[in-house]
């Protein structure tokens, strides 16, 4: 080999040693940045990690810390001789849950149970029941749907004839009212919770107050309080006001449900928001308020419970409401009542059997949507 080639083949090596030279030097600090990134990201998960579980621990200890304040309420599915009750579905629907939900007035100025019925005791919060829904938790979890049945509905009461439904309560207690709706719906009915309303001024007080639409002007006449129509940020005491208006509304008893809805899906997403459960102390408030508004059956535990809550916190915009389709109101003797829609109604309660109210399509209500 000359001295030239050799000359040639060296030269030809020298640039490629420093060009391979200059590409490790880049490619360092591009693996660096990579490897910066990915403790970042990992730091960040453990973080958020850490955080969750803390939080989840810290609702735990709260929710165990208060079960005692809720009450329990016994035979509340108790079969009595001759009742046959809905029986659950086969398959997957038969993994969605159905409750019964109760809103009572303990310190409403009058009964609002029904007709007839023994007004004393009957209701470990107060026998004023004066909200009824029905709720459907589907097996996938994705949604709920809460459906208000008019307290005045004109129903079969089991051996009490046909009476409003709301005198269920107050002829036999959760158990005579659980019978009366599993027979009128055909749904099997999973659990029964009861809620004061006086609760609500608590648990609203906890989130910090809540944000509704009110829909038009009206004045409630029994509270002297004058209702504008727009956006109102409710506490508790307002709040409280709105889910018991029951005066100068043009709906009556129906737009008293759609202010109820609003009410509870409001709370729902402020209670299901992060500035709650990063809040030791309004989360305490809260679950306190809550608890002490309460009343389950017994077969309801506390874990039950928080994972039912849990379910519910977490759907806020996911909940869905209806209400019953009804034919129109009318006259019971001196009773003013509601009829329910007898063609339509059985539509919705298979719906809820087959757990598909996903699909279901609810009727053009007659007294406006909600």
């Amino acid at each position: 080999m000359s001295e030239t080639d050799s000359t040639s083949e060296t030269g030809s090596l020298l640039p490629e040693t420093e060009e391979r030279e200059e590409e490790s030097e880049v490619v360092d600090p591009r693996r660096r940045r990579r490897r910066r990134v990915v403790k970042t990201l990992i730091i960040l998960s453990v973080s958020v990690l850490v955080i969750t579980l803390t939080l989840a621990g810290v609702v735990g200890y709260y929710a165990y810390k208060f079960d005692h304040n809720v009450k329990r309420i016994p035979n509340v599915f108790a079969v009595v001789p001759g009742e046959h009750r809905p029986a659950k579905p086969a398959g997957k629907a038969g993994k969605a849950e159905n409750f019964i939900l109760v809103g009572t007035d303990s310190r409403a100025p009058t009964q609002t149970t029904g007709t007839g019925g023994n007004p004393n005791g009957v209701s470990p919060i107060g026998q004023r029941s004066d909200t009824l829904m029905l709720v459907h938790l589907p097996a996938d979890g994705k949604a709920a749907y809460l459906v208000s049945i008019p307290r005045d509905s004109w129903v079969p009461i089991p051996g009490h004839g046909n009476d409003k439904i709301n005198a269920a309560l107050a002829f036999g207690g959760p158990r005579l009212l659980r019978q009366t709706i599993e027979q009128l719906t055909g749904v099997h009915v999973d659990h029964y919770l009861e809620v004061d309303f006086a609760g609500f001024k608590s648990m609203t007080d906890a989130v910090g107050g809540v944000d509704v639409t009110v829909p038009a002007d009206s004045y409630d006449s029994a509270n002297h309080v004058q209702w504008h129509a727009g956006k109102q940020h409710l506490d508790g005491t307002t709040g409280l006001q709105y889910v018991r208006q029951r005066y100068g509304l043009a709906g009556g008893d129906f737009d008293r449900i759609k202010h109820q809805h609003q009410f509870l899906q409001a709370l729902m997403s402020k209670a299901g928001s992060g500035s709650l459960l990063t809040d030791p102390l309004s989360l305490k408030n809260f679950l306190q308020a809550f608890t002490k508004s309460i009343s389950v059956d017994s077969g309801l535990s506390g874990a039950k419970l928080l994972s039912l809550a849990r379910k519910l916190r977490g759907l806020g915009s996911g909940a869905h409401y209806y209400t019953v389709p009804v034919t129109g109101t009318g006259k019971e003797g001196s009773a003013s009542v509601v009829y329910l829609d007898a063609a339509e109604g059985p539509k919705l309660w298979a719906a809820m059997k087959s757990d598909s109210l996903g699909s279901y399509v609810l009727p053009p209500p007659l007294y406006g949507p909600g």
